[in-house]
């Protein structure tokens, strides 16, 4: 049953890829569109269409997983909406893997291909598993399970009629197994009480680290984001950038007869760019599931969150150092191609292709700088608050709730205030 759950909601995760995917793809399919049509608007149609797409797809991802949710608490009406919605899935699937109107971009349409396959191997396996007897047998069980952790309400007090007096309360009759009153110890020497540990204090407040936490938890998900829309936009200027390249390429080769293109060099970029901006919504994603999962005094979920804190420092820190070795290359390249016109000599030399120092925007490298250090900042942050004394109060508090203990032995007339040995 939860891994029908489980499967429908890595529907959901992989609409949201295919929704990236196609936001990357509008540029490059609108001037593919453009040029077979040799019509601008039919490069904006193409665009609009592929947004449309791509908005459509976020919703039904949102839709997938809200089902996915409610299939593993037990609603009999989201198990029938998502045999709908996964029919209609399916068919949609089925119907992408036999058009081809995304051929003209290729990663795109192998991208568009896979996630297809994927969300068919899905939807199938959570559909299957949802119509199983036990998921049957647990959809019937789940209304009276929740009826039955409801407390239960007391009846209203009726009110005696005008002129009648309230009823008597009545008084329980003593118990027949307690000695005789001449057996009671004078006042003073009451029989001690067996030991037991008073419970531990309900209803705690969250701490002011805690929820500090939380609220850093969350900015850094929003630093995440911003982050995805920087490489975004960074690869959208490395897609100008080779446009310029093949256009001057193609100028230049063509005063020698020879017809050069490359329809590859877009794929070049968008793939890593595509994988990156994925990972970020995940991770974005995740962090905002780690600040709703610490707001109750969870002992796993604050472990959870310390280790994931330290493990996304560490691959922040890494991308800024591929970013300022990979800006170093760049900058090396640059350099030898100036030497070799200087070699050459500048008045018999000019470079009619766009510099390499072109290729990313200025503000690219210090954008990840930025978010990286904010981010850094954040995690170090989180981990400093969650380790705080009134953080590990609250959380051991928790922990020690998870203990029950066992309620003092019933008393059997041996005697007045005596026990039976465990």
């Amino acid at each position: 049953m939860f891994a029908a759950s489980y499967l429908f909601a890595g529907v959901a995760a992989l609409a949201l890829v295919s929704s990236v995917g196609t936001f990357f793809a509008v540029p490059e399919f609108s001037h593919r569109r453009s040029e077979e049509a040799a019509d601008g608007a039919a490069g904006d149609l193409a665009a609009y269409g592929l947004t449309g797409f791509a908005v459509s797809t976020i919703v039904f991802g949102g839709v997938c997983l809200l089902l996915s949710l409610l299939d593993g608490r037990g609603r009999q009406g989201a198990r029938v909406t998502t045999w709908g919605v996964g029919g209609l899935s399916v068919c949609f699937n089925v119907a992408l893997l036999t058009v081809d109107f995304y051929d003209s971009v290729p990663w795109y349409g192998d991208m568009t291909r896979t996630v297809a396959v994927g969300m068919l191997l899905l939807t199938l396996g959570s559909v299957t598993l949802l119509a199983l007897p036990a998921s049957h047998a647990y959809f019937r069980a789940a209304p009276s399970a929740r009826r039955s952790e409801r407390p239960p309400s007391a009846p209203p007090a009726i009110p005696p009629p005008p002129g009648h007096p309230p009823a008597p309360i009545s008084q329980s009759p003593p118990p027949r197994h307690l000695p005789p009153p001449s057996h009671l110890p004078p006042p003073g020497h009451l029989p001690p009480s067996p030991s037991q540990p008073p419970p531990p204090l309900q209803g705690a407040r969250r701490p002011v680290a805690v929820t500090a936490a939380m609220a850093v938890l969350v900015g850094i998900a929003v630093v995440t984001l911003v982050a995805a829309v920087v490489e975004i936009r960074t690869y959208q200027a490395v897609l100008s950038w080779l446009d310029d390249y093949r256009r001057t390429m193609e100028e230049q080769t063509a005063q020698y007869g020879i017809d050069v293109a490359f329809p590859q060099l877009p794929a070049t970029a968008a793939g890593p760019t595509v994988i990156l901006v994925v990972a970020l919504v995940a991770v974005a994603a995740l962090l905002i599931g780690l600040a709703l999962a610490i707001r109750l005094p969870r002992p796993r979920a604050r472990i959870t969150v310390l280790v994931t804190t330290a493990l996304f420092a560490a691959l922040a820190m890494g991308r800024a150092l591929l970013t300022a070795v990979s800006q170093a290359t760049i900058s090396r390249l640059t350099e030898e191609s100036q030497r070799l016109k200087e070699s050459v000599g500048a008045g018999q030399y000019q470079d009619p292709f766009p510099s390499f120092t072109e290729i990313y925007p200025q503000w690219a490298p210090q954008a990840v700088y930025l978010t990286t250090a904010l981010a850094v900042l954040g995690y170090i942050a989180v981990f400093v608050l969650l380790i705080l004394r009134g953080s590990n109060a609250w959380f051991a508090a928790a922990g020690d709730r998870a203990h029950r203990y066992a309620p003092p032995p019933p008393y059997l007339g041996e005697g007045y205030g005596q026990y039976p040995g465990r």
